[in-house]
């Protein structure tokens, strides 16, 4: 559930971003504005990209998390945050060279138009034989001959 309302705020950010910036370049901004607010775009897309990639098949760590004023008093939840935060930065980067590399399987532009978008995370491959292999062993049995 959380992705999904991860993937509806992000979506709604980049469409946002993208009409400002499209009003930046017909008001004729400085080069300076239009590289900071395309760079805005790209970390969107990259938030959107992570809550398409990451996968199903694992707990999802929030792109946005709430902290408790409890928790921040308590020790253990410290260390649990870091703990997730970290995790969330190495996925983070792992997308984001995906990203740049350009293997994304699926356009952004088509996350915005509002097409369904079907990415198969798990895909398991077993090199192992699950069976132990039959060992042929010939009985003697008299009935045959």
């Amino acid at each position: 559930m959380v992705r999904f309302f991860e993937k509806k705020k992000v979506i709604r950010n980049l469409k946002g971003l993208n009409t400002e910036l499209n009003e930046l370049k017909c008001a004729n901004a400085d080069k300076k504005i239009l590289k900071k607010h395309r760079r805005k775009i790209r970390h969107a897309e990259i938030d959107l990209c992570y809550v398409f990639l990451f996968p199903k098949t694992e707990k999802y760590i929030s792109l946005f998390p709430n902290i408790k004023e409890e928790d921040k008093k308590d020790p253990n939840a410290e260390i649990g945050w870091k703990k997730t935060e970290k995790q969330r930065l190495e996925f983070k980067k792992e997308v984001e060279k995906i990203y740049e590399e350009g293997k994304l399987p699926f356009k952004i532009e088509d996350v915005l138009v509002g097409k369904t978008i079907k990415i198969n995370n798990a895909k398991a491959v077993i090199n192992e034989e699950i069976d132990a292999p039959q060992a042929k062993v010939e009985e003697d049995d008299e009935f045959f001959e």
